[in-house]
């Protein structure tokens, strides 16, 4: 088996200290994935590299606000539960109906439509 891409936005299963993600800066840039903070490796990026990758500075995302999706994302995985390690995860096996055909963020995504499953 293989862990699912959720998607981390207003998902219950990846959260900061019992939070919920939401960054409307990442999600207008369609970072909406675990996949999308990962490196080649299938390990969490640090954040110059995140960065650097996307072409963002610290307006769009500061180095806290990394640390606090990184963190909520190493809780939800788990490398003994196969559906939770996301050294695992097939990039292929995506909610893609968040994205247009150009690839661009759905305008009708919001708080209450972006969910892991």
């Amino acid at each position: 088996g293989s862990c699912t891409n959720h998607c981390v936005w207003n998902n219950y299963n990846i959260t900061d200290i019992g939070s919920r993600l939401w960054n409307n800066g990442l999600i207008s840039r369609g970072i909406l994935y675990i996949t999308d903070f990962m490196d080649d490796d299938n390990t969490l990026m640090p954040y110059n590299l995140f960065c650097e990758h996307w072409n963002l500075d610290s307006t769009v995302i500061t180095p806290k606000t990394y640390v606090d999706i990184k963190m909520a994302i190493r809780k939800f995985n788990c490398p003994m539960v196969a559906h939770r390690d996301i050294s695992r995860i097939d990039k292929k096996d995506s909610l893609q109906f968040f994205k247009d055909a150009n690839k661009n963020v759905c305008k009708s995504v919001n708080g209450g439509k972006i969910r892991g499953q």
